[in-house]
């Protein structure tokens, strides 16, 4: 478990006071000079002459300051930078060696490492390893510097000492299991429609939710509709246009003329619940329509283990399999499979590994698209450099080898990529085993699956497969290119199907990938993609549909065949005159007539602040049905604000002889755009003339949305919800949002603190607050804003990173301080100031501030009541005490206001670490 802070910015009196002090008595200021020059050197000694000073000031110990801020020793939080590169925050201890410039730092073996030096290269780690000792004695030649005034510890290290890993490298030993906790998210949505037109509209289509059109053959969503009307959950649209129901019997659109009226609603549920290793889950849904009452679908329930030790996962229940290279089903069983996600950003996707050989010390540099992508120096010899970043869909890398003479060698590394594609020396595999659960057979099928890619060189990536279920397997084996004409992935698979009292039916399908960035033209094939079968080849889910239907004698004519497929995405930039785009789809089938087409081109630019789209559409389905739409949009922001309105308009016209209009606004407002709003006007050549408008407020607690819109003839509304809660062992938080991997920020005292990183999400009653989305294995920052925090709490730190396990709720403290803020304006025992620049402490002999100017003093932290004392020197008449009392409270003041005597007393506590916290 690994956490690190940043500490809130606070007024540091050291530093001003010492700087004021040198300039009124002449003296060198003592200005920070460079990491390592000062690491090496020290501060410059410095001497001061009291007699330049006033009143009482003249009697204060300045000795403390001849060589610089002298640190107390104790326990410090601190950012650390190592190079200069920030390695973490965390609590270093500062020992007194007995130098008269203060106290050091110290380390043990194990912050070394967490701050990436290599423990092999220390000196004296066998014997101690958990001793405190300081960077020199661990490593020659390395050097620290402490900078008080920005609590920031640079720690200088000879190369040859640090780590060699991958960037965006988080070890293992730090990723975070995260905390016991029971998870709840939700999405809910009702939704209530009335149509008395006359004339529905009567395509014959069936539109999912979302208004995309099923095509026939194709499963039909829940919430689907056939012209307005509801389609029952289980039914099924055959490859000859008919929608067949729960019942077997045909689906009829609604007649002309008839009223049509339809309410439903939605509740999906994701639950969960983490229990060391393991990670609970249970995904399900509740439909409810008229007419067709309420329907419960259990999707999802499974138990996930992360297993660091051979970076993947395991899942065992209900899941899917990927979808990667064999059709993606679900299944009831166990998946053993690779997680990318465990290895650093810099290995993750495909990038080639770059080998060179310098004559001596050499820069290297590595450019992309004519943009700077890395730069490194290495030593003479031979060099790799194997952590390139994923850059897209590539462009060729060019290299140069600045070597320290001057001279330079330029060489080019092709770069292209398919998703196949693995950097050299990478495997990944994925192993299923268990049922088939598909809710459109009558049984469950056992199902085998084994797939396995590695990255052979620059050049090669190698992958192949088998999968196995009843009546049916297949084989697969392909290779990925990396190639100057571009990225190629090519592969063969063999399938063979038996059928009950029918034999059975074997083939082949080829398929070939290409990807490709023309540097020279800006011209982008992101995929274009083409699959052949012969006549006998059946993917695995058509396999198993045709078998489950020729078992129960329906006919498989249902089922179509693919006889090919081509896709395209290509993109194409313009400079400063905008894009194009292409993408396009066509498919052809052994039983069935006729193609499936669609395909469409856009533009994409703007006119000062006004931007626009051109686009086209077609599309032809087997049915033989076409259509082609154009459409025009436009986006104005009527304002430069952040949460400036943004008027939108839209015109489509279609070749089946109507048009559809709209003028819209849209913005949001509050903090954090909390408060979204839009609404619209359209105009359709069929339905009339019709208005709309939206709103979606994100609460600290939930999501809420609400909806209206009516037209000639009908009318619509809707309201939703969406968010999560957590269940943990102090009590339950809730969320605007949910995500896989989440944040347990607990900040005692500090309601109403924001966290800024994530809209919404504020500190509740109870001081706690959800955050619902975490990268896994990386390093996550978490910051907490205290505005909007009582006047009386005050965070110790501001920010904090943690670095979670996928599906883990990490839990991230943010320690704080109860206490009161007073301005105190003090007098000694005559009446006269106190000395500018004494020290005070509290009772536990904390340094809380000095003494300002006019005898003035300002604390943080204070109890109703209590003593103070005041010194500047080590002498019993060199310290006095303040016994104070703060007024009642009051909710809207910053800091209470009060006169207070110091009066001669005893010795007054021993000087303590004016920051302590927790040991390391």
């Amino acid at each position: 478990m690994n956490r690190q802070s940043t500490p809130v910015p606070r007024v540091l009196w050291r530093r001003p006071l010492a700087a004021l002090i040198a300039g009124a008595l002449g003296a060198a200021p003592l200005a920070a000079p460079a990491a390592d020059a000062a690491a090496a050197a020290g501060p410059a000694e410095a001497s001061f002459n009291s007699r330049f000073l006033m009143g009482g000031t003249r009697r204060v110990d300045l000795s403390r300051f001849e060589r610089g801020n002298p640190v107390l020793p104790g326990v410090y939080l601190v950012d650390v930078y190592v190079n200069g590169d920030r390695a973490g925050s965390g609590n270093v201890q500062f020992r007194d060696s007995g130098a008269a410039d203060g106290a050091h730092p110290c380390f043990g073996l194990e912050q070394l490492q967490r701050y990436g030096i290599d423990a092999s290269r220390l000196a004296a780690t066998a014997t101690q390893p958990e001793a405190c000792r300081s960077i020199e004695q661990w490593i020659p030649d390395a050097a620290a510097r402490y900078d008080g005034s920005q609590l920031r510890l640079d720690l200088s290290v000879p190369q040859a000492a640090m780590q060699r890993s991958a960037r965006g490298y988080v070890p293992p030993q730090y990723w975070d299991r995260g905390i016991a906790a029971g998870i709840l998210g939700y999405a809910f949505n009702a939704f209530r429609m009335r149509n008395d037109a006359a004339d529905v509209a009567g395509d014959g289509r069936v539109r999912a939710p979302d208004g995309s059109t099923v095509a026939p053959g194709a499963a039909i969503p829940v919430g689907s509709t056939l012209d307005g009307a509801a389609v029952p959950a289980g039914s099924v649209f055959g490859a000859d246009g008919r929608v067949i129901g729960p019942d077997g019997r045909p689906l009829a659109p609604p007649a002309r003329g008839q009223r049509v009226a339809q309410d439903s609603a939605y509740l999906g549920l994701n639950a969960g619940l983490n229990v060391g290793d393991w990670q609970l889950r249970h995904d399900s849904a509740l439909t409810w329509q008229s007419g067709g009452g309420r329907h419960w679908q259990a999707i999802a329930t499974y138990a996930q283990r992360n297993l660091a030790g051979i970076r993947s996962q395991l899942t065992v229940g209900e899941s899917s399999t990927s979808g990667e290279l064999f059709d993606s089903v679900s299944f009831r069983g166990v998946r053993l499979a690779t997680d990318d996600r465990m290895l650093p950003d810099s290995l993750r996707g495909y990038a080639p590994v770059v080998r060179g050989v310098a004559a001596g010390n050499a820069r290297v540099e590595i450019r992309q698209n004519g943009y700077l992508i890395y730069q490194t120096t290495v030593a003479p010899g031979p060099f790799e450099i194997d952590d390139l970043y994923p850059t897209g869909y590539g462009g060729d890398l060019q290299v140069t080898v600045t070597e320290a003479d001057g001279s330079q060698q330029r060489f080019a590394v092709p770069y292209s990529s398919v998703a196949q594609l693995l950097r050299p020396g990478i495997g990944r595999y994925d192993l299923t085993a268990g049922q088939v659960r598909d809710v459109y057979l009558h049984g469950h099928p056992y199902l085998v699956q084994g797939s396995y890619q590695r990255g052979l060189s620059n050049l090669v990536t190698g992958y192949g497969g088998a999968v196995f279920s009843q009546g049916y397997g297949a084989l697969l084996a392909g290779a990925a290119f990396n190639t100057r004409a571009g990225a190629f992935a090519l592969d063969l698979s063999h399938a063979r199907t038996r059928f009950a009292g029918t034999g059975g039916s074997g083939g082949q399908s080829l398929k070939l990938g290409y990807s490709k960035f023309l540097t020279g033209t800006g011209t982008n094939f992101s995929v274009a993609a083409y699959r052949y079968s012969t006549s006998g080849y059946l993917g695995l889910q058509d396999a198993l549909l045709t078998r489950d239907l020729a078992r129960r004698d329906l006919g498989t004519e249902a089922i179509r065949r693919q006889r090919s497929r081509f896709e395209l995405i290509l993109n194409q930039t313009l400079g400063g005159a905008g894009s194009l785009y292409v993408t396009g789809s066509l498919a052809r089938y052994w039983n069935a007539p006729g193609s499936d087409l669609q395909y469409q081109a856009g533009y994409n630019s703007h006119l000062g602040i006004l931007s626009y789209t051109l686009s086209a559409s077609r599309t032809r389905d087997a049915l033989g049905q076409r259509e082609t739409r154009y459409f025009l949009s436009l986006s104005l922001p009527l304002g430069h604000g952040a949460h400036a309105p943004s008027l939108n308009g839209m015109f489509a016209h279609s070749d089946r002889g109507y048009s559809t209009s709209q003028l819209g606004l849209s913005g949001s407002a509050g903090r954090d755009g909390a408060f979204s709003y839009g609404a619209s006007a359209s105009d359709d050549t069929r339905a009339g003339s019709s208005g709309a408008v939206n709103a979606q407020y994100r609460s600290p607690y939930s999501t809420l949305s609400a909806s209206y819109a009516q037209g000639s003839g009908y009318r619509q509304a809707s309201v939703g919800a969406n968010g999560a809660l957590v269940v943990h062992a102090g009590g339950v938080t809730f969320s605007p949002q949910q995500g896989e991997t989440m944040a347990l920020v607990e900040a005692k005292g500090a309601r109403g603190a924001r966290v800024t990183n994530y809209s919404g999400v504020r500190v509740d009653g109870e001081g706690y607050a959800l955050v619902p989305y975490l990268i896994p294995y990386r390093y996550n920052t978490v910051q907490l804003d205290p505005a909007g925090t009582a006047t009386d709490v005050q965070l110790q730190s501001t920010s904090q990173q943690a670095a979670p396990y996928a599906g883990a709720v990490v839990r991230v403290v943010f320690h704080t301080d109860r206490g009161r803020a007073a301005l105190i304006v003090a007098r000694d025992a005559a009446g006269g100031p106190l000395p500018f620049g004494a020290d005070v402490l509290d009772g536990q002999g904390r340094e809380v501030g000095v003494v300002g100017q006019a005898s003035r003093l300002f604390l943080r932290g204070l109890a109703d009541r209590g003593s103070l004392f005041v010194k500047w020197g080590g002498q019993p008449d060199q310290q006095c005490r303040i016994d104070y009392v703060l007024p009642p409270r009051d909710g809207h003041a910053y800091y209470d206001s009060l006169h207070a005597t110091c009066r001669p007393s005893g010795d007054a506590p021993a000087t303590l670490p004016s920051r302590p916290v927790s040991s390391p």
